[in-house]
């Protein structure tokens, strides 16, 4: 895993209950850990394959700037949720807000609310089938998928019979989409899949030709990723229509759940 950390970020703002800590204000300090999980950086260096936590630095600066919210639970969030929004790259966030100054009587460092939030990712994958029982290898596929961790509101298309692709002398295929909200990273889905093609007994022998079951990746999010052993998008979906009609489908929500 991948982590940038940002600490002892200091702000000064206007948040608090009390209506002189509106006028007033007072300081802040923030402690963020932003998990990435693979960045490219690590391979090239290049400051536009990895997430600028001068921009993060900046970000944080301006909400403070503008910031007259009561609570700093409600004020963690929204710093959360900016920071989510400004880089799909960012996996996670763990954010400790802290308040050196509260209006409390006593000896103290400082008063503190920390929220931690995994992004939660919407993703399609393509599953196919031409060997054995192509329909109980689906039906195998969609139940293994379901027990990973970290998935939620899963939705599976129908199944459709399709002539092949690529290598057109084997059987037709029988291919679905799934679609789930995700909080892992691509590549721990990456992982998962491939252990659920094991545990089938997929063999990877012939590029593009018959198999028991495959299950592609094709969307991530908004996510673009280009690594040796992941693409996303996936580079061929645009020219496959046994893969594009089943997702459509679930965006068209005229999809049935397994």
């Amino acid at each position: 895993m991948h982590q940038i950390i940002l600490k002892d970020l200091k702000y000064y703002s206007h948040i608090g209950v009390f209506d002189f800590e509106k006028e007033q204000g007072q300081a802040f300090v923030v402690d963020l850990i932003l998990d990435l999980g693979f960045i490219e950086a690590a391979k090239q260096d290049n400051l536009e394959k990895t997430v600028n936590y001068g921009e993060i630095f900046q970000l944080l600066e301006d909400y403070f700037a503008k910031a007259k919210v009561d609570l700093l639970e409600f004020a963690c969030n929204e710093i959360i949720e900016q920071v989510l929004a400004f880089d799909q790259r960012i996996n996670a966030v763990d954010l400790t807000l802290k308040k050196p100054q509260a209006p409390i009587d006593g000896d103290f460092s400082y008063m503190a609310v920390r929220q931690k939030r995994k992004r939660n990712n919407l993703v399609y994958l393509s599953l196919g089938s031409n060997l054995g029982d192509p329909l109980k290898q689906l039906d195998d596929a969609v139940e293994y998928l379901q027990d990973i961790s970290g998935i939620t509101h899963f939705r599976c298309s129908s199944y459709i019979a399709t002539k092949p692709w690529g290598k057109t002398d084997q059987p037709d295929f029988v291919n679905a989409a799934v679609e789930f909200n995700y909080t892992g990273t691509p590549f721990e889905l990456l992982a998962e899949c491939q252990k659920i093609e094991n545990k089938m007994g997929r063999s990877r022998i012939e590029k593009w030709g018959p198999r028991l079951i495959d299950i592609d990746i094709i969307f991530f999010g908004d996510l673009e990723l280009n690594h040796p052993q992941l693409i996303i998008p996936h580079p061929y979906h645009r020219e496959r229509d046994f893969v594009m009609d089943p997702i459509l489908e679930l965006t068209r929500n005229i999809s049935r759940n397994k």
